[in-house]
């Protein structure tokens, strides 16, 4: 049983370290926890941002789009 993860590797509630295989999933390809982005998703959770918003249009959306094209 996984209950931790970070970088390219998951543990097992004994501690044992397992190479990720699955991690070529969408943002998993930076690693689980990634300290850069870890920090940057807690600041926008505390702002209140919001964090499903599969089809609606937000500043969040409209800010990422902007940045890659």
């Amino acid at each position: 049983m996984f209950n931790k993860a970070q970088g390219e590797f998951l543990y097992d509630e004994e501690g044992n370290e397992y190479l990720d295989f699955l991690a070529g999933a969408g943002t998993l390809n930076y690693g689980h926890n990634n300290p850069v982005f870890k920090e940057k998703m807690l600041d926008y959770i505390q702002r209140d941002g919001i964090t499903h918003g599969l089809d609606l249009h937000t500043q969040a959306k409209a800010k990422l789009s902007t940045q890659i094209w």
